[in-house]
């Protein structure tokens, strides 16, 4: 989440000189693609002189770092975000800025220090602990994460972002009924967040709770059914229930919104359970084509993505594995 925001006030007056700094700023704050944005705002920043202010030459740098980052060219981003610190030391929105492009380069330990930087300098800002908490969740250092959550959620008790991801920390350290409760105070602030409930049910399913995991997971799908996690979720709920082909309608449903691993996978489960050992052999090897890892069995699979399998599912992820180690060893015979 940025700090410094396109709709942000200007600081100076819009009356300005035709081809002026200001005239391009407005033109930028006007703008809606990132594409215009960047232009404008690169003509405001060679228009600059020492009477606009060092303020204003910040701000344009910020936000045109902001709309390289909407177009995915983070290390223009950074850079970006860069001369605005050199321009203003003091600055805690830059450096969470830089941090978010960081993050979203994959940078994580940059990103972590930019974080670091912007809370000494704002230690009163919810929004930069729940950004560095996602980093240190990037980088599985989940204490550290649940640390800077707890931060937030002092600072906003009303934050449900911060609330839902703290749970999904004590989740990835098995911490099943912390995580429920997090997530139970996310949907208690927020009744439509669709990410909560997601969240919910896998708690509810690595806990061995499937009825209430089917419930949270068919909940998602009505909030946000354009989410192929709520339509794979809800898969490995109805697997767990022994429902298999309801679970292969569900896998099959996720993979047309978006094809995953994970989903390949749960399909091939549902598939081998229902005897169709050659179809689910077939979506396993796509899985495999995704993620290598899912030809080493589910401790591997864990190890890559994070993502938990209950004891069953484990059980048929690594029956698939063998399968298509034994289908690719040369035959004995002659």
């Amino acid at each position: 989440m940025r700090l410094a925001l396109a709709a942000a006030a200007f600081l100076m007056p819009a009356a300005a000189r035709a081809s002026g700094f200001d005239y391009w700023l407005d033109k930028a704050h006007r703008a809606d693609r990132p594409d215009a944005k960047i232009e404008f705002y690169t003509n405001a920043i060679a228009a600059w002189t020492w009477a606009d202010g060092f303020a204003n030459k910040t701000f344009a740098y910020k936000q045109r770092g902001s709309a390289y980052d909407d177009k995915k060219e983070y290390g223009r981003a950074i850079a970006d975000y860069g001369q605005a610190i050199l321009l203003t030391p003091d600055d805690a929105a830059a450096y969470n800025d830089r941090g978010l492009a960081y993050k979203h380069n994959k940078q994580y330990d940059r990103a972590i220090a930019d974080y670091g930087k912007a809370i000494a300098l704002d230690p009163s800002n919810a929004v930069t602990y729940y950004n560095r908490g996602l980093a240190y969740m990037n980088e599985m250092q989940y204490d550290q994460a649940i640390a800077d959550y707890d931060q937030a959620v002092s600072l906003d008790p009303r934050y449900a972002a911060a609330y839902n991801n703290r749970g999904s920390a004590y989740l990835r350290q098995n911490e099943r009924s912390r995580a429920i409760a997090d997530y139970d105070h996310a949907i208690g602030l927020n009744p439509r967040y669709a990410d909560a409930y997601r969240n919910r049910g896998m708690a509810y399913m690595l806990s061995g709770k499937p009825e209430a995991s089917v419930a949270d997971f068919a909940r998602a799908i009505d909030l946000d059914s354009g989410s192929a996690f709520g339509y794979q979720g809800l898969g490995f709920a109805l697997f767990d229930k022994r429902d298999f082909r309801r679970a292969a309608k569900s896998f099959a449903k996720s993979l047309r919104v978006e094809k995953t691993a994970d989903s390949w996978g749960g399909l091939a489960m549902s598939l081998w359970a229902m005897g169709k050992k050659k179809k689910a052999l077939t979506a396993f090897g796509k899985a495999v084509k995704l993620e290598p890892a899912f030809a080493q069995g589910a401790r591997a699979v864990l190890g890559k993505s994070g993502y938990s399998y209950t004891r069953n599912q484990a059980l048929y992820l690594n029956k698939l594995a063998q399968a298509t180690t034994d289908a690719a060893s040369p035959s004995d015979s002659e």
